[in-house]
Formats: structure tokens, C-alpha cells, sequence
């Protein structure tokens, strides 16, 4: 099973069934092979998903709404030697955790894997929105500064889960977390800019520290990749 996107069927040489996932499928897809898509979300599985042996899941994790409800049905329908593999990012905690992705403002799309990059490293976790928007108001003007506010306040396209809820909700739910990685490192330019030289801003790590009471460390973390299997009794 696939929670998010869909695979194709070349790549799922010897599977039977390989139910895809995702909210934005097709209605009643033609079937690709063994691919069976399905528009749901993970944290309401269809009942005919009944037992899986594998779930696999590329960059999704990070917007699913109710994170624990989707483990929870994970649990349910994994097979009591089945296994879970999912990778994704940036998550909320991470430097450029807000996130921000497909923002278009006056014809130019802003991405936060494409230069430039917005804003300074946590400063969605340091500053209030008003903070948030003057600061980005100042290196942006005001219509950039508005629409970046807004989807980094209140977009639902993210799940602000931290870094320490990705590894805890899975155990609360019944699963073993077998392996767990990240990344600091970047896979794209990642070039912050410096704030206005008027100061006073409530930025960087030690900054985002003393916000969130993570650890340094965690707060660097950009990604993760998990692999889990269900809780062995």
C-alpha cells in the first residue's frame, strides 16, 4: 500500500495488490496492473483494504492532518509481519520547515527548494505573525510579505508536526520504530537571507532552542526516514 502519490506498475514487479492512496486520485481509476487507486486519506483507510504486508510512503507524511490517525490505521491493516517505509521533508521543525510551496505572487511561483530562498533559518518558529510579516515585508515588500504570512500561518498543506511527534505517534499507535534517520544537509540551494541591519529580531538556532525547547541537533534535522513494523508482543 501507498500512502500518497502513485506508483507505477512497472515498478511493482511480483506484487498482487497495490492499493495507492491519496485524496487527490482519480475517482474509479482504471486499474494499473495490480495498482488500485483509491481517493481517500490515510487516516480513513477504505474497507476494502483489509491486511497489507508493506506501506510505503514518499513525502507525505508531513501533510497528512491527523498524523495519529493515520498511524493508527496504518497499524490496523499492516500484517503482524508486515513492515512500513516512509520518507519525507522538510518538516516543520526543520530550518525551512514552513514550507512554503506553490506561492504565487504578481505571476512568480515561490518553492523552497527553488532560489530564492525567503526567509531566515526557524524563523516560522521564532516569530510571532505580525514579526513574521514585518521582517518579510522588509526584505520583500508588503505583497510578498502578506501572501507568505498567510500560508505560513494558515495553509493546510502542512501538519507543523515536529520532529519529536514523528518518532513518538508512531509507538502511541502500535508500531516499532525499527530505523530512524536524518538529514541536515540539503538537496538544493538553501541560502538565508541575512535580516535588515535594524536588528532586534528574534532569530537563529539558539533562538529556535529556547521557542521550541528542542536540542539543537533535532532542530537541524531537515528529514526523516523511518522504518517500522508492528509492535512485537
Amino acid at each position: 500500500m501507498e500512502i500518497g502519490g502513485r506508483s507505477p506498475a512497472s515498478l511493482l514487479d511480483g506484487v498482487a495488490t497495490w492499493w495507492s492512496v491519496d485524496p487527490l486520485n482519480p475517482i474509479d481509476p482504471v486499474p494499473d496492473g495490480p495498482v488500485r487507486a483509491l481517493r481517500a486519506r490515510a487516516e480513513a483507510l477504505p474497507a476494502q483494504i483489509e491486511r497489507v504486508d508493506a506501506v510505503f510512503a514518499c513525502n507525505s507524511f508531513q501533510h497528512i492532518a491527523d498524523l495519529a490517525g493515520a498511524y493508527r490505521e496504518i497499524a490496523r491493516v499492516l500484517s503482524p509481519h508486515g513492515f512500513v517505509y516512509a520518507c519525507f521533508g522538510p518538516i516543520w521543525t526543520a530550518p525551512d520547515g514552513a514550507h512554503v510551496e506553490n506561492l504565487v505572487v504578481d505571476g512568480r511561483r515561490y518553492d523552497f527548494w527553488t532560489p530564492p530562498t525567503l526567509m531566515p533559518a526557524w524563523s516560522h518558529l521564532t516569530l510571532s505573525a505580525g514579526e513574521y510579516r514585518a521582517l518579510a515585508a522588509e526584505l520583500h515588500g508588503r505583497r510578498l510579505a502578506r501572501a507568505l504570512t498567510d500560508y505560513v500561518t494558515g495553509s493546510d498543506w502542512i501538519n507543523r508536526a515536529t520532529l519529536r511527534d514523528h518518532l513518538s505517534l508512531p509507538p502511541e499507535a502500535g508500531l516499532e520504530i525499527v530505523s530512524a534517520r536524518s538529514a541536515s544537509r540539503f538537496g538544493y540551494g538553501f541560502a538565508p537571507p541575512k535580516p535588515p541591519p535594524r536588528g532586534g529580531w528574534n532569530l537563529g538556532l539558539a533562538a529556535a532552542v529556547a521557542a521550541t525547547g528542542m536540542s539543537a541537533r533535532e532542530l537541524r534535522a531537515r528529514d526523516l526516514e523511518l522504518v517500522m513494523r508492528p509492535v512485537r508482543r
